[in-house]
């Protein structure tokens, strides 16, 4: 297999800390608080601002000839969602989701698009659902006389819609770096964070499986429908891949080495049950196990400010 070919690389006033494709547009989220929009002939079709921090976590929503629908997960503990149309250039702000006490590390979105997790700093995992409310959701606080939580509208801060989580896990020791849905099955998301540990959860039953320890920081998880397998990077430059369906708790299938630094992003092939990518602090891009590749686009972006898209050639 011949090495992907550049095809561009899109700049940005910051670093860029998550990058997402569907149907031919490239979003990026950034560290100078911006969501972004891109088409393939590289051009900004769309800047969402409305974030007052740094922007960690970007996913679209459901999206057809007309319209792209996008969220975006914040330090500012906010999860924001848009909408673009591609007819005219219109953009909205659909609703705030809100409830997360610490910065929003990780955000996904169901297969069905109906559902959206964030996985937060605070130690929790939330779930929201992606349809916009017709007006304010109430807020769950936990002051009140009789010490039991109970739900009231929150002060606004402006116009934009807020919406309520649908449930929170919690389980977690310290913050949550990362989420991912089961493709098959929206009942399951899987989460890793800084307690070493990689979780199965039911969303519907609120309770936590399965949990799985390693010996290192989980920086990223991404889970493939094909394999069946938890493909997640670490602090220690180790790409582990994990067979959820295995009630052991430290059971790595296998070890991938080769990255000398942090592995921040993993993701796997949506066409082969062999096929991953990695992204890492050595600032490499890494495919493994290439045996029949047949991804179009390996999108990356990181500190050097860039939007970078290759084009992969068998």
């Amino acid at each position: 297999m011949l090495p992907p070919t550049s095809l561009s690389a899109y700049q940005h006033d910051d670093w860029i800390s998550s990058v997402k494709e569907q149907n031919g547009l490239f979003l990026t989220g950034s560290y100078d608080n911006m969501v972004r929009l891109w088409n393939k002939s590289g051009e900004c079709v769309a800047t969402f601002s409305g974030h007052s921090d740094s922007v960690k976590s970007v996913a679209f929503g459901s999206s057809n000839d007309s319209e792209a629908v996008v969220f975006s997960g914040s330090l500012d503990h906010s999860l924001l969602a848009w909408s673009y149309s591609l007819e005219n250039g219109e953009q909205r702000e659909l609703f705030e989701c809100k409830g997360h006490k610490g910065p929003i590390e990780s955000i996904a979105v169901d297969n069905k698009k109906e559902l959206i997790g964030s996985a937060s700093a605070d130690s929790t995992i939330k779930i929201w659902s992606t349809n916009e409310p017709e007006e304010d959701e109430e807020q769950e606080t936990t002051t009140s006389i009789a010490g039991k939580s109970k739900r009231r509208k929150t002060e606004k801060k402006s116009d934009r819609k807020i919406k309520t989580s649908l449930s929170t896990l919690e389980g977690h020791v310290g913050a949550v770096n990362a989420i991912s849905f089961d493709d098959n099955d929206s009942s399951i998301v899987y989460t890793g964070g800084w307690d070493h540990s990689i979780r199965s959860w039911n969303i519907e039953q609120q309770v936590n499986l399965v949990t799985k320890n390693c010996e290192k920081v989980v920086l990223d998880v991404d889970y493939s429908s094909r394999s069946k397998l938890i493909a997640t990077g670490h602090t220690d430059s180790i790409l582990r891949l994990w067979d959820p369906r295995s009630e052991e708790g430290t059971n790595v299938k296998q070890a991938l080495r080769g990255h000398s630094a942090w592995i921040s992003s993993v993701s796997w092939s949506k066409t082969s049950e062999y096929l991953l990518c990695s992204g890492s602090y050595d600032s490499t891009v890494r495919v493994w196990d290439i045996r029949n590749w047949n991804e179009q686009f390996i999108i990356s972006g990181g500190e050097d400010k860039q939007l970078r898209i290759y084009q992969t050639k068998i």
